[in-house]
């Protein structure tokens, strides 16, 4: 009895060792077979016309210059869009006559000269600020912010989304472009791509944008 009983655990042993090899050897092979993730050159192009050096904004740019390429994008076009910071305009907006342009006063984001250009050089190097005010688009009445209504150009209508790609890279300085896509026949398969130089420097006072002609 001693002896069949002996024989019985012995044969269990045996089949669970052999169980757990079997699976052992199963998880191995399916480690070596499984799929790694495709590389981008591994992706098919959706569109012909966007080049294969682009890539996505997190690619190319940290979460810090991220976070100042969108802030920049958005007072940029504060400088050619058809009001600007300035707001709304009714009958009792004030404004003033200079340079036979006609001034509004800000009731929009910032109402004063010193809210603007504090908020401006937070993003922009002092330079290029005064290269994007150079038409006194912005101008200081008495300490208020007044401005000039602008008419929105452009012929060809903004699609998205946009790429990058980078074009150098320094301790104190990245230059990259920015790929704004554009529908000129409202033709969303036939988009046309324009390139647009983005670049940034680090100053005393952290990351500033010295160039942003942003793409929108």
């Amino acid at each position: 009895m001693k002896k069949v009983i002996s024989m019985l655990f012995a044969l269990l042993m045996l089949t669970g060792v052999a169980a757990l090899t079997a699976c052992g050897g199963e998880n191995d092979s399916t480690s070596g077979n499984a799929t790694s993730l495709m590389s981008r050159d591994d992706l098919p192009m959706e569109d012909p016309n966007l080049p294969t050096t682009a890539l996505e904004i997190d690619e190319v740019l940290n979460d810090e210059q991220i976070d100042l390429y969108y802030r920049a994008q958005t007072a940029f076009e504060n400088f050619d869009k058809l009001t600007g910071f300035g707001g709304y305009v009714d009958d009792q907006t004030a404004t003033v006559e200079q340079d036979g342009q006609t001034y509004y006063q800000s009731n929009g984001q910032y109402t004063t000269w010193e809210e603007y250009e504090t908020a401006m050089l937070e993003v922009f190097t002092p330079e290029y600020l005064e290269k994007l005010n150079a038409n006194n688009t912005y101008i200081d009445v008495d300490g208020d912010l007044y401005y000039i209504r602008m008419d929105s150009d452009g012929d060809m209508r903004y699609a998205g989304p946009d790429f990058f790609e980078k074009v150098s890279s320094a301790d104190d300085r990245l230059e990259f472009n920015v790929l704004g896509s554009y529908d000129e026949n409202e033709d969303s398969d036939n988009l046309v791509y324009k390139s647009f130089l983005i670049v940034m420097v680090n100053t005393e006072e952290g990351g500033r944008v010295e160039q942003v002609p942003v793409p929108h």
